[in-house]
Parts: structure tokens; C-alpha cells; sequence
């Protein structure tokens, strides 16, 4: 394992707010004077594909305790493939996005996660969607409206969306997984949208 200088650590403790440090060149970071608690550790290193290998990391720390939290990280993953039309063609300017089912109000929801920007298709139909944290994924592809004040004005509506590898319906989507570190490459599309 390599030491990451200049990585920003955050140290929260429930309500009682967040102080912050940057690591040294040798990776070493230092909090002191902290009552006893439970703390929550993040880190990320800013303008790099580097993220916390556990999403969570916690460490109880008792009066006038001296405490080694070491954090590892890990490049951050990517999905990577193709949108292409029925007859094997690709489709440029489509917006291709990942979301995720999280429990709300006794059912599942899709929502995209915030670290991972949804990319439009190059004229290859090709897309990468970067900052990716391990886990199971539904990949998306579609055509945006334009909107106006929350009103779609122009184009299709949210209906016109395709998921991995080829289907409208959300029940018939493959999930991609995406291993820690690695990319999920090879998740090529078909985008046919229902019509009528």
C-alpha cells in the first residue's frame, strides 16, 4: 500500500460537528484534544478517481486514549460501454446514467447515486460513468426534455428511458455489479424505446 498525502480527513462525532485535517506526505493525519466518543472517519483526496475502500469507518475512543485509525483507499471503479440502436448502430447525445434500489417507506426506490454524474453517448455511442463505489447497479439510457420552470416543454418524456441490457421495464433490467477498484467494462446497450 502506497501513503496518499494531501487527502482531506474529516472527524464527526453525531451532532457535535466535524473538524478536519490533510494528510502529510507520508499519509500521516493527527486529531487531538477529543473527548471520549464514537467518531466517523471520511476521506478523499481532491482531483483524483481515489475513495475510502470502506464506505464507513468508526472508532470509539476512551478518556486521554492515543488511537491508530488508518484509512485505505482505492481507486475509484467505472461502468463502461456502448448505446446502440436495434440494428447495431450507435446512438450518440444519449444520457446514460446509473441508479440503485434504497428502501424508502417500506419499498424500493431507484435513485441515481450523487458521486456519479450521468454522461451523454459520444458519437461512437460510447459512455464511461466514473467515481463508481462497489455495488449493484441498474444502467440507464435515454433522451433528456428540455425543461422549463419544472415543465417539459420539448422532447420525450422519462418513459423514453432504457435499461441494461436492452428493455423498458425495470423488472426485466440486468444489474451490473461493479467489484471494488475495478471497472465494469463491456455494458453495451440496446436502445429501442417502446413507441406509441
Amino acid at each position: 500500500a502506497r501513503a496518499v498525502g494531501g487527502a482531506f480527513v474529516i472527524l464527526t462525532a453525531g451532532a457535535e460537528g466535524a473538524r478536519d485535517t490533510t494528510t502529510d506526505p507520508d499519509g500521516r493525519y493527527e486529531f487531538s484534544g477529543l473527548p471520549a466518543g464514537t467518531y466517523r472517519i471520511t476521506a478523499a483526496k481532491q482531483g483524483t478517481a481515489l475513495t475510502m475502500r470502506e464506505r464507513r469507518v468508526e472508532v470509539t475512543l476512551g478518556a486521554r486514549q492515543a488511537l491508530t485509525a488508518n484509512i485505505e483507499m482505492q481507486r475509484a471503479s467505472a461502468v463502461i460501454g456502448t448505446v446502440v440502436d436495434h440494428y447495431g448502430e450507435p446512438i450518440e447525445g444519449l444520457t446514460v446514467e446509473l441508479s440503485r434500489p434504497v428502501p424508502t417507506d417500506g419499498r424500493n426506490v431507484l435513485r441515481r447515486p450523487q458521486a456519479v454524474t450521468p454522461r451523454r453517448t459520444d458519437d461512437r455511442g460510447r459512455y464511461r460513468l466514473f467515481r463508481v463505489a462497489a455495488g449493484d447497479y441498474f444502467v440507464t439510457a435515454g433522451e433528456e426534455p428540455r425543461v422549463r420552470r419544472g415543465v417539459v416543454i420539448d422532447g420525450p418524456d422519462r418513459s423514453l428511458r432504457v435499461y441494461y441490457p436492452g428493455t423498458p421495464v425495470v423488472g426485466e433490467a440486468v444489474a451490473v455489479r461493479v467489484a471494488p477498484g475495478q471497472d465494469a467494462a463491456g455494458i453495451h446497450i440496446t436502445y429501442a424505446p417502446p413507441t406509441g
